[in-house]
């Protein structure tokens, strides 16, 4: 199936999804505002799964989050914003190791509709579905002998997902919240930084499955508040780009001519996320 009649399918059950709840009845409001404390880790490999470079690294983050809610229905609205430094470990197209820093850039932005069972509470278990945007700029920082690279990823991704209610009591619970997502039309902008005047380019990264893993504990504060700690693991996986030719002014490099490509690589990051939540 191509990525159009992909996101052609959830974008109709999404709608579908988000439009025949409003007509039952006034939903309540809920906003939460929090933070994340992400430690990042990306790898980089070669045809033959051989590590290439790695950036790890503690990064700090913003979670905020509006949300509807009806008797059993409701949509949910999650902006997150990471920003940090991160150490570099690889190696140069010669071979030689390589360390240095990257500045990471990190927005995701995600909008789903779920649907609640059991007795009302803020712990249910639900099923839910939905459609989101993830951007990354990549910074990778020159040393004396190195010149630096400014990386920005970019893709749309559909999202399915289900939380699991247990260890509940009359004002604390704990879900299970697993989540498989379909990465779309990802691309990668490189930004040589002047380097040798070669011009800038876009890979096609293709598409693939990722998933992720959430343990949220709500505590009840009050009739309208709530506190949230959610550990979690987070994945994304690249498969290998297209090749691009390196052109300077549009034209090919001379005498000797080069190309780019991506390699394939692997994201897995565990987090917490704090966030306070309050319905009006």
């Amino acid at each position: 199936m191509d990525s159009m009649q992909l996101k052609l399918r959830f974008s109709l059950l999404f709608l579908g999804l988000l439009i025949s709840p409003i007509s039952w009845s006034t939903p309540t409001f809920n906003l939460g505002v929090g933070v994340d404390a992400l430690y990042f880790d990306y790898r980089e490999f070669n045809g033959n799964d051989v590590l290439l470079d790695k950036e790890t690294g503690p990064i700090p983050g913003l979670h905020l989050s509006a949300a509807l809610q009806w008797d059993n229905w409701y949509s949910e609205l999650v902006y997150e914003y990471h920003m940090g430094t991160v150490d570099y470990e690889g190696q140069t197209q010669a071979g030689d190791p390589l360390s240095t820093e990257t500045e990471e850039d990190i927005v995701d932005l995600s909008l789903v509709v779920g649907r609640h069972f059991g007795a009302s509470s803020r712990y249910r278990s639900a099923v839910y579905a939905g459609l989101g945007y993830h951007y990354w700029e990549r910074n990778i920082l020159p040393t004396g002998t190195v010149a630096g690279l400014l990386e920005t990823y970019k893709w749309s991704y559909a999202l399915l997902g289900a939380k699991f209610s247990f260890l509940k009591s009359a004002k604390n619970g704990l879900l299970l919240d697993l989540r498989v997502r379909r990465m779309l039309d990802a691309t990668m902008e490189v930004d040589f930084l002047g380097f040798m005047n070669w011009d800038n380019t876009e890979l096609n990264l293709g598409e693939d499955w990722s998933y992720r893993v959430g343990l949220p504990y709500i505590l009840s504060l009050s009739q309208n508040a709530s506190l949230t700690i959610e550990p979690y693991i987070s994945t994304w996986f690249i498969k290998r780009s297209d090749t691009r030719e390196i052109t300077s002014g549009g034209l090919p490099l001379t005498p000797v001519r080069l190309a780019i490509y991506e390699p394939r690589s692997e994201t897995t990051n565990l987090g917490i996320t704090f966030k306070y939540m309050y319905q009006f």
